[in-house]
This record gives structure tokens, C-alpha cells and sequence, in this order.
């Protein structure tokens, strides 16, 4: 398969569930040889990379498609189907290093926009605009990789995808409202007195 190996593949696939706003549990990717630093696009996550984590570009947290909300591996995708995702994520590859090249270029002018002194509004505004521009270009590019992968599930897997993605957002307001309540909590304590 064009010397990709299996494991390359599900990171892949994963990816792009990923996007269509569905949780991947447990791909696993291949490590870059010691010492290498890992660059894929969908392999990168942190500060460090444009947007921080999971930014625009959904590194880290959906790789080109950003968050899905289903795991692929419990959809029991066919042979075929793993196929076809393969295909719909090297179909794309290009498109997305293109987005992240531009990407890159409109965060390094924003961030020189807003160090240069005086302070230039326009310039900080067209900047600004240069880069919500690519990713509303990401996001289209998302939601049609979306499309696709979605038209090769079966009518039985889009249904347990909806089911899972519903358990999954479920799961994040439920976090979502422990996290409120804490804060809550928090803000109720008396402040120590120094």
C-alpha cells in the first residue's frame, strides 16, 4: 500500500473521525526515531504548535478534521472502508499542508503586527482577518473530508456514530458542569487573610 504501513494508517483515519467531531480513543501513531521530532500534521500538539493545542489547525486534538466524536475502531469499519478513509486522507494530505503553510505565515505577520511599535491597529486587524480567512478554510476543508467519510458508513454505523457523539458530548457537559461547580466552590471559600 504504497509503504504505508498499518499503524500510519489508523493514525489516519483517526485523524479524520477526529474532525467530523468524534472522540478517537486509542490510535496508536508511529514514534519518530530517536532524537527526530515529530512534524505530521496530525501528530503535533502543544504550544509550540501554531494555534497552541488543538488549535485552527486541530493539532492534537482532531488532526485534519478536528474533533468527530465517534472512534472509528468502534464502528467495525470493513476492509474496504479502512481503504477508502486511507484514500480520503491522502487525497487531502496536500490541502492541509497547504492550509497549515499559510497558517503559519498569517500567525508569524499577526504576531509581528502586534509587536511593532507604535501599535497599528489596521495592520493588527488585517492580520487578524488573514488568519480567521484560513481557517474558515479549514473548516470547509473539514466538513467536506466529513462528507466523505461519512458516505462510506453504512446507514447501522452512521447511526452508532450519532449515538456515540451523543454519549461523547453528554460526557463533556457533564465535565463542563463539574468544572463550573468547582469553580463555584472556589470562589465561595473565604480568602486566607495575610
Amino acid at each position: 500500500m504504497n509503504g504505508i504501513s498499518t499503524k500510519s494508517i489508523i493514525a489516519g483515519v483517526g485523524a479524520l473521525c477526529l474532525a467530523a467531531g468524534v472522540t478517537l480513543t486509542s490510535v496508536s501513531a508511529q514514534q519518530p526515531q530517536q532524537g527526530q521530532r515529530q512534524r505530521g500534521m496530525w501528530m503535533q500538539r502543544g504550544p509550540g504548535g501554531p494555534g497552541g493545542p488543538g488549535g485552527p489547525m486541530g493539532r492534537g486534538l482532531g488532526g485534519p478534521l478536528g474533533p468527530m466524536g465517534i472512534a472509528l475502531r468502534q464502528l467495525d469499519l470493513t476492509e474496504a472502508q479502512k481503504g477508502q478513509l486511507s484514500a480520503i486522507v491522502d487525497g487531502h494530505k496536500a490541502d492541509f499542508e497547504a492550509i497549515r503553510t499559510r497558517m503559519d505565515e498569517a500567525r508569524k505577520a499577526l504576531h509581528v503586527a502586534m509587536e511593532a511599535a507604535p501599535v497599528n491597529e489596521a495592520a493588527i486587524r488585517e492580520a487578524t482577518a488573514a488568519v480567521a480567512s484560513v481557517e474558515a478554510d479549514t473548516n470547509v476543508l473539514r466538513a467536506t473530508m466529513r462528507a466523505e467519510v461519512f458516505n462510506i458508513l453504512t446507514d447501522e454505523q452512521k447511526a452508532k456514530a450519532a449515538e456515540l457523539k451523543a454519549k461523547g458530548d453528554a460526557r463533556r457537559a457533564a465535565a463542563k458542569e463539574r468544572i463550573k461547580e468547582r469553580v463555584k466552590a472556589r470562589q465561595a471559600r473565604p480568602k486566607a487573610q495575610v
